[in-house]
């Protein structure tokens, strides 16, 4: 088991392990104008890490879970940055890694764009893995019961659209190496999601062969045929099980047509107080309207009924 990372200040007492490096915070931005309530203080403040890879981040009372990798980048030839989400305080936490240097920063990044960057007071942690491919992004075009693309303005359509979906990855490589990769479909809660990938099963492994290049390289790694859902997450490991990509797939929820009622002075419509928002959970009622196509029609008590608007649901 990982030891935690121990986020420590300077009026407090310091613990430091022989194979642990602190890192101390070198600069400091205003986060006059932040509106998050649970805002960083980053006074006097530094943080100790004991691995390149750690599973969570402890900076200034707040716990990062670091398992949401969502990006990586080639900056040199022995270098690179991995990028991780924490939606649950809406902030982002890069590390920056070099085959020789080892962990030489940690970037700590709020919804406003304000940076904490944190470097080491000592040797840094030294790289332990070096990840065979550097995931830039996934793009992802979703299929109907045809096969037919599915084409939304939005780039997110709904889940009760999709029945199969193609994903393209964006990737840098150190050598030119033949990689392979594990590729799965999570729910929100990290469980295997139910669906049939490139080999037919639920999760797949997929061979890519990869280039040496210091431009990004895109390249078609398969396709996955099962009803998404919103939330779902899209994970690329390597042969090992390491993850090099965990990312929500970009989907709205179930969609249902709301009615959109104009008003009415008929003695019931006004005896009755006009509702800001439709229910929608009255979607088996909305659905006989919309079926009878009753556009124009006077429902008792709402109004004329003169369209439909679309409304997402979880």
């Amino acid at each position: 088991m990982k030891k935690p990372i121990i986020l420590l200040c300077m009026a407090g007492l310091m613990i430091q392990s022989a194979s642990a490096s602190v890192y101390r915070l070198s600069k400091t931005m205003s986060h006059a104008e932040s509106t998050d309530t649970t805002q960083l203080t980053a006074r006097d403040s530094v943080i100790v890490l004991d691995s390149d890879m750690p599973e969570s981040l402890d900076v200034m009372g707040l716990r990062f879970d670091m398992t949401r990798k969502y990006s990586s980048q080639k900056t040199g030839e022995k270098s690179w940055v991995e990028y991780y989400a924490v939606p649950e305080y809406g902030y982002r936490v890069r590390l920056t890694k070099d085959t020789e240097r080892g962990v030489t920063a940690i970037t700590v990044r709020d919804r406003n764009k304000n940076l904490f960057l944190y470097e080491p007071e000592d040797a840094p942690v030294p790289v332990s893995y070096v990840p065979p491919i550097l995931v830039r992004q996934v793009e992802h075009k979703y299929l109907d019961s045809k096969g037919e693309l599915i084409v939304v303005q939005d780039g997110r359509p709904s889940e009760n659209w999709i029945k199969k979906m193609d994903t393209d990855m964006e990737y840098q490589s150190f050598t030119a190496d033949s990689t392979m990769l594990y590729i799965r479909i999570t729910d929100r809660f990290g469980k295997l999601r139910k669906g049939r990938g490139s080999q037919g099963d639920y999760s797949y492994v997929t061979s890519i062969m990869t280039k040496k290049t210091e431009t990004p390289e895109m390249i078609y790694i398969g396709r996955w045929e099962k009803k998404l859902k919103k939330y779902d997450r899209f994970e690329i490991c390597d042969s090992q099980g390491r993850q090099l990509l965990c990312t929500p797939i970009p989907i709205k929820g179930t969609t249902i047509p709301i009615p959109i009622f104009s008003r009415c002075t008929c003695p019931v419509c006004q005896s009755r107080p006009r509702k800001r928002r439709d229910d929608p959970h009255k979607h088996s009622y909305y659905m006989t309207l919309y079926i009878k196509g009753a556009i124009g029609s006077h429902i008792p008590g709402r109004g004329v009924l003169e369209g439909w608007r679309e409304q997402e649901v979880d």
